[in-house]
């Protein structure tokens, strides 16, 4: 029996500080991998501990949860989320990488799972677990986030996490729509492996409402959708090094960028840059194409080079009052009408 008790008792841990009146007190629970495919492992393993879920008391007292080793299932996820907002001390919470966690599959549920928390620190460790919709939205105490292997960051994933300030995702390749907004406090967005938006992102900004937002760093970054930073207030450098499209109304009406540098930019959609009133330098040494409007308005633009373009014909620079000097080369014909410099 406590041979049995020992196997089960290092297949999955859950470990956990608990404070007591005067003392810190640590409290190690355990849960036979095998029994989890039933999904209550997160509840049996609180009450072999003497927390059961059930005691508002108790779960009060649990200031960090540390998942170690085992397995974590979707109903374990369910049960964690109807009970965090009783842990109201609980202030980190981190799962190690020899937690094998579910998946939540390619089209997740919406549901927060850490909103009315009083949670400020989650650091996810585990091996091929993507961020699910709406997983952290609404976590207004949250400031820090970290999930190692996260390629795909779904819809709204952060919406809503005004205290966060540092979030890190080393993986994450791709992002969908509304991720960051409202994450009014974060200032730096480091993605280094970021390759591309979903479609989702089309039209709808991945950080709408990141008012703080003066860095953002993704080397591998391959096209801007359709308004990308909406409302980044204090973003006003862009260095996109393998950025090769804007799409249409990429940064339009963004009033605060004033410095753009994407040397493998080759087209530049639609009103890409329409009314960017700050925008000062620009850029873009290997640009073939430029659509319609696309400088419409840039009011501080004076100067700008294009060794690559052959085509200016459809209205690029339309209220461009501070445009003193357009540098072409003149290795092939450039085509120009009554309308290039409107």
């Amino acid at each position: 029996m406590k041979h049995r008790f020992l196997q089960w008792f290092g297949l999955l841990c859950l470990a956990f500080l608990a404070i007591g009146s005067l003392h810190a007190q640590k409290f190690t629970l355990a849960v036979n991998a095998e029994a989890n495919a039933e999904g209550d492992s997160f509840a049996q393993a609180m009450e072999a501990a003497g927390f059961p879920l059930s005691s508002k008391e108790k779960l009060a007292t649990i200031q960090k949860l540390t998942l170690v080793s085992g397995k974590f299932l979707l109903t374990d996820w369910t049960t964690l989320a109807e009970k965090l907002p009783l842990c109201t001390t609980l202030k980190t919470f981190e799962v190690k990488p020899t937690v094998e966690m579910e998946s939540f599959g390619e089209s997740p549920a919406p549901k927060s799972y850490f909103a009315a928390t009083s949670l400020e620190e989650v650091h996810i460790m585990s091996p091929k677990f993507d961020i699910p919709t709406q997983m952290f939205k609404g976590a207004t105490n949250l400031k820090s986030v970290t999930v190692e292997s996260a390629q795909m960051i779904y819809t709204a994933a952060f919406e809503g996490c005004t205290a966060l300030t540092t979030v890190h995702l080393p993986s994450a390749t791709v992002l969908c729509s509304k991720v960051f907004k409202g994450c009014a406090q974060l200032a730096t967005l480091r993605l280094p492996a970021l390759e591309d938006f979903d479609p989702s992102c089309s039209g709808e900004a991945f950080c709408e409402g990141m008012t703080n937002l003066t860095s953002f760093y993704a080397p591998r970054l391959k096209a801007l959708p359709k308004n990308a930073f909406n409302g980044c207030e204090k973003l006003t450098h862009l260095d996109l090094p393998a950025c090769e499209t804007f799409d249409e109304s990429a940064l339009e009406a963004n009033a605060h960028i004033q410095h753009i540098v994407a040397p493998k930019l080759t087209e530049v959609k639609g009103k890409a840059l329409a009314q960017c009133t700050a925008l000062k330098t620009f850029v873009a040494p290997s640009l073939r194409e430029l659509g319609s409007e696309a400088f419409k308005g840039c009011t501080s633009l004076e100067e700008i080079a294009f060794p690559e373009l052959t085509d200016l014909t459809k209205a690029p620079f339309t209220g461009c009052s501070a445009l003193k000097k357009v540098t072409f080369s003149f290795s092939e014909s450039i085509s120009l009408n009554e309308d290039t410099f409107k």
